[in-house]
């Protein structure tokens, strides 16, 4: 028992002398201080390396990235998050007083009349376990033509949908694309069937992105455009907006940024 004891305490001592603090004192809290990113990431390498070989006497390999996993996670988070000179940001912060700046100063700000909502199914869905709830998924967006004529449905794994506005029977738009995630529709004002898909699930990252499609029929065939990528790239696109006064220019927040 006495050797079983002194044995775990020697490997909880080794685990203690093999992991490093997590940031080098001589470098600023990179958590709570904004730093230039590309500069903080090589100093912070350097002090890794240097503390790898202080330890293993050689070249560091796989525990190089290994013990520093919370700085590498910021570094995927921050690197698609800077301000223009470089430097790191509150986000959430930054998004939140855009937000309200927008939403107090926008012309086209505006609240939306009261009303009740009422449940118009599924009421019941097709499973084969009574507590499952087969059938049911996600919407990511909803889009409407100007005429009125018909509503546009994205769904995160089941393509694109429309319908007309007054009711009847869903049509799926997409079954001649590969890629079955849709994050946003755009619709041209002055042609509905004119259509913009964002291709990909932002939110839950069923399908990776491969960019913006096309159609001009409607939805009877697709194209693709100036923005696109391959599933390998594993891009996420999260939103796609028009341009107010611009209807010909597209907005996409993405992995990779505000295209």
């Amino acid at each position: 028992m006495r050797k079983l004891i002194l044995l775990v305490g020697v490997l909880m001592m080794g685990l203690l002398i093999q992991v490093p603090a997590q940031r080098p004192q001589h470098l600023p809290d990179y958590k709570n201080e904004s730093v230039h990113f590309r500069t903080y990431v090589d100093a912070y390498e350097k002090w890794l390396e240097d503390e790898e070989k202080g330890l293993n006497g050689q070249t560091p390999g796989r525990m190089f990235r290994k013990r520093s996993k919370q700085f590498y996670r910021w570094v995927w988070y921050q690197k698609n998050r800077l301000n223009g000179a470089g430097y790191t940001i509150n986000s959430h912060w930054e998004t939140l007083k855009a937000y309200e700046d927008n939403r107090l100063n926008s012309p086209h700000a505006r609240a939306l009349p009261g009303g009740d909502w009422i449940n118009i199914g599924p009421t019941s869905v097709w499973s084969f376990a009574p507590s499952s709830q087969l059938g049911i998924g996600r919407v990511n967006c909803l889009a409407f033509d100007n005429a009125g004529g018909f509503m546009f449905a994205g769904s995160a794994a089941g393509g694109a949908w429309k319908r007309p506005v007054s009711g009847g029977t869903w049509t799926c738009i997409t079954n001649s694309i590969p890629n079955l995630s849709v994050s946003s529709i755009c619709l041209n004002p002055s042609d509905p069937n004119d259509i913009f898909l964002l291709t990909g699930d932002g939110n839950g990252g069923d399908n990776s992105s491969i960019g913006v499609i096309k159609s001009i029929n409607g939805g009877v065939s697709w194209s693709t455009t100036n923005l696109t990528w391959t599933t390998e790239d594993n891009r996420r696109g999260y939103k796609m907006v028009r341009h107010p006064a611009a209807p010909a220019i597209l907005v996409v927040a993405s992995t990779i940024g505000m295209l």
